[in-house]
């Protein structure tokens, strides 16, 4: 049948040797159901106006593991080959289809469905590496791989307008080669849990970031763009993976504070955190922090804070450092700064904008190591603040 012209083709149920159909024009359809071929079926470069319908049909037969059928000239190294194939409306490889020696689709074109529901694509042997080659395939309609069975699947630079998936997870899952695919819209357990579409992805025989940011879009064409976010989110946890090690540090740190800019405000929360402990450091280290004697009424002065205030003088005892400070452990009535609060003086310090008078009143003095510490609070706290504004106004890169 090479270059043969048809008006349409019906072999269902028939059993054959092989079939070798290049460059085949059939301006109906192609019938093959039910139909079994012991070699392969070969349609290269075959152009069908109609349906090509292959539903319930056995492909391979004689096909075995422990020889490679070289030496049958009917042997294509696939079940059914149908490089650069074009069929203007269905393709139906489903139903019980069965290929004991896979499926060659590379740069097929689809007018209509290309259906692989229930159909099984099984490697001969171990000189095979897909259960289905459809790189380079386009598909207008759906690709429907709901309960397919096939231990490898290559989609490479497909595209695919709808792609339909289990509603359960598949159970052993498909191990797809998903490199530049393109896919506009997603159904089945994968649209409804971004979970489940990173399952997915995570099982494919390489990692890519385009195949996760392409499902991404999905989401986001959806309208359930926090799923999509989710699934970039988790790209860039893997590109970190896979990153150089000198890389990995600062990506583990850009991670961790804006998760790759997809959660900007993980920032806050660090700035929360930075606040609680300063605070904390604040209450426990109470008497390394200062006020200068002159906030403190002299009437109101008790020494060294060994002997009780003269009676003069209302209020509590004024502890001095031994520079003269007024430490804050000492709060009397008459004190012309706000006493100290560790929980303002720490969102003081962590806040860029932040000003209730207490770091300008109290300061850390005679301890180096507390100063360094609430130094480095106000460094990190910028730091944090200008990630979430970033963030936030859409300015930091998300990678």
């Amino acid at each position: 049948m090479i270059q043969s012209d048809f008006p349409e083709l019906d072999f269902a149920g028939s059993k054959l040797v092989g079939i070798i159909g290049d460059r085949v024009r059939v301006r109906g359809n192609l019938n093959l159901n039910r139909t079994v071929v012991k070699v392969s079926a070969r349609f290269r470069s075959g152009h069908v106006e109609g349906n090509l319908s292959a539903s319930g049909a056995l492909l391979g037969e004689s096909a075995t593991e422990s020889k490679v059928p070289e030496a049958d000239p009917l042997y294509t190294g696939y079940a059914f080959e149908g490089d650069r194939l074009k069929v203007d409306d269905y393709l139906f490889l489903d139903d019980g289809f069965t290929a004991i020696g896979g499926v060659n689709l590379t740069g097929a074109r689809v007018g209509g469905n290309l259906e692989l529901q229930h159909a099984d694509l099984q490697i001969a042997g171990p000189w095979q590496v897909w259960g289905c080659n459809a790189e380079d395939v386009v598909v207008e309609g759906n690709l429907d791989l709901r309960r397919l069975q096939s231990p490898t699947f290559c989609l490479t630079s497909a595209r695919v307008n709808s792609l339909l998936l289990d509603d359960l997870e598949m159970r052993p899952p498909l191990r797809l080669w998903t490199d530049g695919w393109q896919v506009n819209q997603l159904y089945g357990a994968p649209r409804e849990s971004a979970g489940a579409a990173r399952r997915l992805l995570d099982g494919a025989l390489r990692f890519n970031a385009q195949s996760w940011h392409e499902l991404a879009s999905c989401y986001e064409r959806a309208g359930a763009a926090y799923r999509g976010r989710y699934l970039r989110w988790q790209a860039a946890r893997r590109i970190t993976q896979k990153s150089p090690l000198y890389l990995r540090p600062l990506r583990w740190v850009y991670g961790a504070t804006t998760g790759y800019g997809y959660y900007p405000l993980i920032a806050a929360v660090w700035l929360a955190l930075l606040i609680v402990g300063g605070g904390l450091l604040g209450v426990g280290q109470r008497d390394g922090f200062t006020t200068s004697s002159m906030n403190v009424p002299a009437t109101a002065v008790a020494g060294t804070g060994s002997g009780a205030p003269p009676s003069s003088s209302p209020g509590v005892p004024v502890t001095h450092a031994q520079d003269g400070r007024v430490v804050a452990t000492s709060c009397p009535e008459s004190l012309r700064v706000p006493c100290f609060d560790p929980w303002i003086y720490a969102a003081e310090s962590v806040l860029p904008t932040a000003n209730l008078g207490q770091s300008q009143s109290w300061q850390p003095t005679g301890n180096q190591a507390l100063s360094g510490v609430f130094i480095a609070l106000r460094v990190a706290g910028w730091a944090m603040t200008a990630l979430l504004i970033a963030g936030v106004t859409g300015l930091l890169r998300k990678t």
